[in-house]
C-alpha cells in the first residue's frame, strides 16, 4: 500500500509542533477524484460561466449593462460638456487677472490724481485761511493803534494843557510879580520925590 503523509504544522502557545498523518491509498484517491474535481481550475471556470450566463438570462443584466452604459456616457458627456464651461470660466479669469495689474495701476492713478486734488484744494483753503487771518490781524493791530495812538493823544493833549496852564500861571504870576515890583518901585519914587 502507498501511503502518503501530510505534514501540517500546529502551533500552540509558543510552541511548533509537527505532525505527520500517514493515509493509505484506497482514502488519497477517493479523496483525489473529489479534489481533482473541486480544485480543478478548467472545471470551475466552465461552472462559472454557466452560472453566470444563468444569471444574466435571470436577472437580463445585459438591459441592465445598457442601462448602465447609457448613464456612464450620459455622465462622461456631462463631464465634458462641465469641463468647457470650466475652461471657459477659467480663461475668461485669466482675462480678468490679467486686466488687474492694468486696472489696479488705472485706480492708483485716479487715487493720486484724487489725493493730489484734495491736497492743492487744502493748501489752497489754508491759504485763504492765512491769508484772512493776517488780514485780521493787520486790521485788530491797526484798531489797537489807532486806539492806543488816541489813548496818546488824549495823554499828551492832557499834559500839554496842564503845562500850558501851569506856564501861564507862572508867567501871570511872575507879570503879577513884575507889576507888582514895578509898582513898588514907582511908589518908592514917588515917596522919595
Amino acid at each position: 500500500m502507498a501511503e502518503t503523509a501530510l505534514h501540517t504544522k500546529n502551533i500552540t502557545a509558543g510552541h511548533t509542533k509537527e505532525m505527520t498523518l500517514v493515509k493509505n491509498h484506497a482514502e488519497v484517491s477517493e479523496e483525489s477524484a473529489i479534489n481533482i474535481i473541486l480544485h480543478s481550475n478548467l472545471l470551475n471556470f466552465i461552472i462559472v460561466i454557466i452560472f453566470l450566463i444563468w444569471v444574466i438570462r435571470k436577472v437580463n443584466l445585459s438591459d441592465l449593462i445598457a442601462k448602465k452604459q447609457a448613464e456612464i456616457a450620459e455622465m462622461i458627456k456631462n463631464a465634458i460638456e462641465e469641463k468647457n464651461i470650466k475652461q471657459n470660466q477659467l480663461l475668461v479669469t485669466k482675462t480678468k487677472v490679467s486686466n488687474v495689474k492694468q486696472e489696479v495701476l488705472k485706480i492708483i492713478d485716479e487715487g493720486e490724481q484724487v489725493a493730489n486734488n484734495l491736497s492743492d484744494s487744502i493748501m489752497e483753503d489754508a491759504e485763504k485761511q492765512a491769508e484772512d487771518m493776517h488780514k485780521k490781524a493787520v486790521m485788530s493791530v491797526n484798531n489797537e493803534k489807532q486806539v492806543v495812538t488816541c489813548e496818546v493823544r488824549a495823554k499828551i493833549t492832557g499834559a500839554a494843557f496842564y503845562i500850558a496852564e501851569e506856564h501861564i500861571k507862572q508867567a501871570i504870576d511872575e507879570r503879577l510879580h513884575r507889576k507888582y515890583i514895578d509898582e513898588f518901585i514907582n511908589d518908592l519914587d514917588t515917596i522919595q520925590s
